[in-house]
């Protein structure tokens, strides 16, 4: 669904299917799944992998790239990555970053979470031609063995202007 966002522009969320029940409950060391409102989610998957893993759904600002309240929104999921590896959890991050993967690790952040970048194999938002990778996901180097090399974009999809990535 669409609900109307800051200056009449438009927000969205982010699902996780799976072919079976699944469990969720709030996020370790966190009372609510909302990290940051209308931005940042998480939550603890009670599934796949032993103890499970957290799942964060992330939104930025367009247009402000790595500075302002994207700086702060980073810098906040950069902490509580930081304290899932302390506890032992795996995670993914994955959502609309509203830049390029280049742009949001220019301070190389994502390696000190002990992460990795799952690159789309084509655009993922067509908004401008010929198109922009602005949604990706981050995991835990733990995620990575369960995971494929990297994320593929449903090229058939007609959602506009991102298409799913998975």
């Amino acid at each position: 669904s669409r609900l109307g966002g800051e200056a009449g522009g438009s927000q969205a969320g982010v699902a996780v299917l799976a072919p079976t029940v699944v469990g969720l409950t709030a996020p370790p060391g966190r009372r609510s799944h909302i990290l940051e409102p209308g931005r940042v989610v998480a939550a603890h998957v009670h599934w796949g992998v032993r103890g499970g893993f957290v799942a964060i759904s992330v939104y930025l600002r367009d247009g402000e790239g790595l500075q302002g309240e994207n700086l702060s929104s980073v810098w906040r999921i950069v902490e509580y990555l930081h304290e899932l590896n302390s506890r032992g959890y795996d995670w993914i991050v994955g959502g609309d970053w509203n830049m390029a993967c280049a742009d949001l690790d220019k301070a190389s952040w994502v390696q000190r979470v002990k992460g990795s970048m799952l690159k789309p194999n084509s655009t993922t938002c067509r908004k401008t031609l010929p198109g922009t990778n602005t949604d990706y996901h981050i995991i835990s180097k733990g995620m990575m063995l369960q995971m494929g090399p990297g994320a593929e974009v449903d090229e058939a999809a007609t959602a506009w202007p991102h298409r799913p990535v998975r």
